[in-house]
């Protein structure tokens, strides 16, 4: 049998404090991609994420302050050297 990988649906964000949470809570990013001026940041497994974000809104999510940190440092990583 070969290995199949499971197809799941993407996450696409423009909002970088959401990919911060998305990053920090420990979803991968996939890709980023540049428009013009704006990036998106591509996640894994779509409802993970939406959840994690619905969470968020909430106030019901839970975050390490340093995986919030180490999170934050990345994303400003990819938008400073585009």
């Amino acid at each position: 049998m070969q290995n199949a990988k499971v197809l799941t649906n993407l996450f696409i964000t423009k909002d970088s404090f959401h990919a911060t949470l998305l990053l920090s809570n420990e979803q991968t990013l996939d890709s980023f991609y540049w428009e013009g001026m704006v990036c998106f940041f591509v996640f894994e497994d779509e409802a993970t994420c939406q959840k994690i974000i619905k969470n968020h809104l909430e106030g019901k999510l839970k975050i390490s302050s340093r995986a919030l940190e180490e999170a934050q440092r990345t994303i400003r990583n990819i938008l400073r050297y585009r």
